[in-house]
């Protein structure tokens, strides 16, 4: 396509269409009928059945994954793909099994040991330990519509000393040709420690893990810590760089730490660039799913404090100094209190914007006799001062996207790894796992919404 660039009031006619054609986020106002994608009755309802890990494969194109139970080994794992066309949702005709009866989703006695992550528009790579084999990688493609999942690669590291465990986050760092570098964290080793890690992905022939370096921010002595997160920082002076935020706590949440990495696809290196520091202190969970980066040199910290309290922040790295932005926050004590978010770059219409974003979060978990809900809200960044406006949380100009289907006694609603996923610059979708306060399965479920646009 050709433009013509003859200038008018001051602007040429290129930039005039460029402008006419980025789409501004206003408000989310109206959704479809949810969709129970794995259904109880497909995968089991006893148990803490709650390991969601959905993926975008491409705009309106995604898969569900989910393993059987967070707190026991051999497991299975299955997966679905969804499509998208405006409010409609279209699943594969059946579920298929990544993992028959061999996921070992609890290695280290911390369950939920199980990750995913897109590699391109149709496949994507979904990874559990077998104890005595090692990380186990699988190489799924869906290519929409109602055809099912198949799965292509299966091929494993060999390490039986770091298994993955507590809910590892996977996410690209670069892609040469077939091989995908990429970069993990979640909890490793008997006392259940952080750690950073890199494998090269080798997708083609019979398919190949080769370890390029795992490091321990804490450490690998002491005492058990919480759930962290990766938050990745795109390439920096020509390093691929990311930062891990985790409570130190023997429990799931507890005073915030971060490190921050950087790895040379060079020399296969990587490298501690800031160590392990002090953030925030109070009890924090890092329950909040970050997939995109806002730019390079720039990501997304996204935690919940006291139980209740949503906060979100960019952070910065210019390969010398890292600096972690003043927070917003979202939700509160009952009856707004929030768990389980995810955040997702709003698509424009021309690409993922940098400063406008779209939040999801579970609303009113733990207060008794209430059902549970996931409301959809947008949030715009401004990049100038380097914060989130969150204002607009549980507000007209958002939407419970999401609603559960009974109401129960205590905790109930979504699960971690939300997926808040984009069909294009007016239609959106949520895929996420439901739970009851027992840690019952309640369905991996997902529905479309519409966006008020300018």
């Amino acid at each position: 396509m050709s433009y013509n660039i003859t200038r008018h009031n001051g602007l040429t006619r290129f930039w005039y269409y460029i402008l006419d054609t980025i789409s501004q986020l206003v408000a989310i106002k109206s959704s479809g009928t949810f969709n129970d994608v794995i259904t109880p009755a497909i995968q089991g309802a006893s148990g803490n059945a709650n390991m969601g890990m959905p993926v975008e494969l491409q705009l309106g194109r995604y898969i569900s994954f989910n393993g059987q139970l967070s707190n026991a080994d051999n497991q299975t794992v299955l997966a679905r793909g969804v499509s998208q066309s405006d409010l409609t949702l279209t699943t594969s005709t059946s579920t298929t099994t990544i993992f028959n009866g061999t996921a070992d989703l609890d290695p280290y006695a911390r369950g939920q040991a199980m990750a995913s992550c897109r590699l391109n528009d149709s496949q994507a790579l979904v990874c559990a330990p077998i104890v005595g084999t090692g990380n186990v990688f699988n190489v799924v493609t869906y290519n929409g519509g109602s055809s099912n999942v198949t799965l292509d690669l299966t091929f494993n590291d060999g390490d039986t000393t770091n298994y993955i465990d507590r809910f590892p986050k996977f996410y690209v760092l670069k892609v040469t040709g077939s091989v995908y570098t990429v970069a993990s964290t979640g909890l490793s080793r008997s006392g259940a420690f952080p750690y950073a890690r890199v494998w090269d992905i080798d997708i083609s022939g019979s398919g190949s893990a080769t370890a390029r370096g795992i490091l321990y921010p804490m450490g690998t002595s002491g005492s058990g810590n919480g759930i962290g997160n990766i938050v990745p920082l795109g390439t920096v002076g020509s390093k691929e760089c990311f930062a891990l935020f985790y409570p130190k706590s023997a429990s799931s949440a507890g005073v915030l730490y971060y490190a921050v990495y950087e790895y040379n696809t060079s020399t296969n290196t990587l490298v501690e660039v800031v160590g392990d520091t002090l953030y925030e202190s109070g009890s924090n969970l890092m329950s909040g799913n970050v997939r995109d980066k806002i730019e390079d040199g720039k990501g997304i910290v996204l935690f919940i404090k006291s139980q209740v309290e949503g906060n979100v922040a960019s952070c910065r790295w210019d390969g010398s100094t890292f600096t972690v932005d003043s927070k917003a926050t979202f939700g509160s004590a009952s009856p707004s209190a929030v768990r389980m978010p995810g955040i997702s770059p709003y698509y424009n219409g021309q690409e993922n914007s940098t400063t406008q974003f779209i939040i999801g979060t579970g609303v009113n978990n733990g207060v008794s006799g209430t059902t549970a809900k996931f409301n959809v809200f947008p949030v715009n960044y401004d990049s100038t001062s380097n914060t989130f406006d969150t204002s607009e949380f549980n507000t007209s100009n958002s939407l419970d996207v999401l609603t559960d289907s009974g109401t129960t006694t205590g905790f109930s609603g979504a699960l971690y790894n939300p997926l808040i996923a984009r069909q294009d610059d007016e239609y959106g979708a949520v895929l996420v796992d439901y739970r009851d306060f027992g840690g019952t399965f309640r369905g991996s479920r997902c529905n479309t919404f519409k966006m008020t646009k300018t």
